[in-house]
């Protein structure tokens, strides 16, 4: 019965890899530009360097086959073998490149690798640089390797002025941990926050899979949030419109449609908010919560209540297990339904105990008492005790309400029926005698003693036992009055019962989070 145990969801570790990949935008050095080559001549106007070409500008240093700097339109033209080296951190390779001198726009093409000492690779075909405007991208495919990590789409932007990095098309990143697919996702080097702007999928190493249409991830604080997200695991699955995780505490919370299902019972729960506390075990849903789990032979228990907690504190210990239901609790079953202010599941005991004026229906029978404690074995009632002021009354065939009290009751089921019922201590019983064909009442006999047994047949009272100095009076119809066919306390609470269609007034639906990753041409 305890509601589902959130683990630890996917993390999301791309962000080492986006800050390596701005930081790798180009510094040339400016200043005046030294050439040396084994031949050098005059075509269109232009200088023509041909043969081991060597340009030199500051601390940058270009290599190539052959070079063509036109003059008048301040570009510099490269061919085969390019190569560049700006300081002992950056090495640019490419087939070919245009360099604009004065609007300092650089044009990378062909094979280009752009490698940043002990940090990170670029690979691509196409990459442009506005060393003015501090704006880089790359175009038509790109690959990014780090020392663990691999991201490739088909775009990449990098915007230094407004510390941006962003990354479009098909966008798919691999570590020994994670894999990850999206559409386009964004960073900000100055927030330090990864922005995931379409539909994103991430598997870690263990097969967990998070999906979401939007989120963020804040690489300072460790914290995600996750629009419409998904979370699957082996053993759960937990959908929601906003997840918030966070790595540092170990605590992730839901709102909006809170959909959790476990796959080992396919329970279900279901509210509008949701919080996972994994350090000390607590599971909290709140805000219309309903839990359906399954009770064998196609039945379904479903618990509904303000609050529903989990406290699962050593995964290692079932028996420490439990789960708190509290106000307005409403239970039903198609044998079984209930109500009460709160409640509190043992999994040690396998015991239910119902507080705040209680009151269970069992098959057209009403118990009730200031505590009933119910316990359960292979999803089935074996005993419900009734503590201090118990008071059941159950309907004959001729919807005659037949009554006991007691200071305290046990009520024993056998195949989800009534068998028999211990009454210990004020034991009162009020019962209808019926002819033998249950067609006509001939009489109410009222017995007070202080203990009785009382036995049931297909769910009907058979027979009564009473000890300890019984008294009893018999009532033939002609002077049966309603006082005397109530005891004292009679509260016939049968409009109370909870209908399966109310557990649903409200409650969410389960999200349909089935993020799959936009592709863009």
């Amino acid at each position: 019965m305890p509601l589902i145990n959130m683990k630890a969801p996917t993390k999301i570790h791309i962000a080492a890899l986006i800050l390596a990949f701005f930081s790798i935008l180009p510094g040339w050095s400016q200043g005046r530009i030294i050439a040396k080559s084994d031949s050098k001549g005059s075509y269109r106007g232009g200088d023509f360097l041909k043969g081991n070409v060597r340009i030199r500008q500051g601390t940058t240093i270009i290599y190539c086959d052959s070079a063509y700097f036109i003059k008048e339109a301040n570009m510099l033209e490269l061919h085969r073998r390019v190569r560049i080296l700006d300081g002992d951190s950056v090495t640019i390779t490419a087939a070919r490149a245009k360099y604009n001198t004065k609007g300092g726009i650089i044009e990378l093409r062909g094979n280009v690798v752009y490698k940043q000492l002990g940090r990170v690779t670029l690979f691509t075909n196409f990459l442009d640089y506005d060393r003015n405007r501090g704006y880089a991208r790359y175009f038509n495919g790109g690959k990014l390797v780090d020392s663990t990590s691999v991201l490739t789409s088909q775009r990449g932007y990098f915007d230094k002025p407004n510390n941006l990095t962003s990354f479009g098309g098909n966008v798919k990143g691999t570590n020994p941990e994670w894999s990850m697919e999206s559409d386009t996702l964004q960073y900000n080097s100055l927030t330090r926050i990864v922005h995931f702007l379409k539909p994103t999928k991430v598997v870690n190493n263990q097969g967990n899979v998070s999906e979401y249409e939007t989120g963020t991830y804040n690489t300072f604080s460790k914290q995600s949030t996750l629009r419409d997200g998904k979370f699957e695991t082996e053993s759960f699955i937990v959908i929601a419109e906003t997840i918030v995780m966070n790595e540092a505490t170990k605590s992730y919370s839901a709102r909006g449609k809170v959909f959790m299902q476990s796959k080992t019972d396919d329970t279900i729960v279901t509210g509008e908010h949701a919080i996972f506390d994994q350090a000390n075990g607590l599971t909290k849903v709140y805000e219309n919560a309903l839990m359906k789990k399954p009770a064998g032979g196609g039945d379904t228990l479903f618990l509904k209540a303000d609050t529903l907690i989990s406290i699962d504190p050593d995964p290692e210990d079932e028996t420490k297990k439990r789960l708190l239901a509290y106000f307005n609790v409403k239970v039903y079953k198609n044998d079984f339904q209930g109500k009460a202010d709160s409640l509190a599941y043992v999994n040690a005991d396998s015991t239910i105990n119902f507080y705040g004026d209680p009151v269970l229906w069992a098959l057209g029978t009403q118990l009730t008492a200031d505590t009933l404690s119910l316990v359960t074995a292979n999803n089935a009632i074996q005993q419900l005790k009734l503590l201090t002021n118990g008071y059941i009354i159950t309907q004959d065939t001729l919807f005659n309400f037949n009554q006991i009290k007691g200071r305290h009751i046990t009520t024993y089921f056998r195949e989800n029926k009534i068998h028999k019922i211990d009454v210990q201590g004020n034991g009162e019983s009020l019962y209808y005698v019926l002819e033998e064909n249950d067609s006509k009442v001939t009489g109410i006999n009222m017995v007070t003693c202080a203990n009785m047994l009382v036995r049931f047949q297909d769910g009907l009272l058979k027979t009564i036992r009473f000890d300890m100095k019984p008294e009893g009076k018999f009532y033939p119809p002609h002077l049966i009055t309603t006082k005397e066919s109530q005891l004292k306390g009679f509260d016939w609470r049968f409009d109370e019962k909870p209908k399966k269609e109310e557990l649903f007034i409200a409650a969410p639906p389960a999200p349909s989070a089935s993020a799959t990753p936009e592709r863009s041409e």
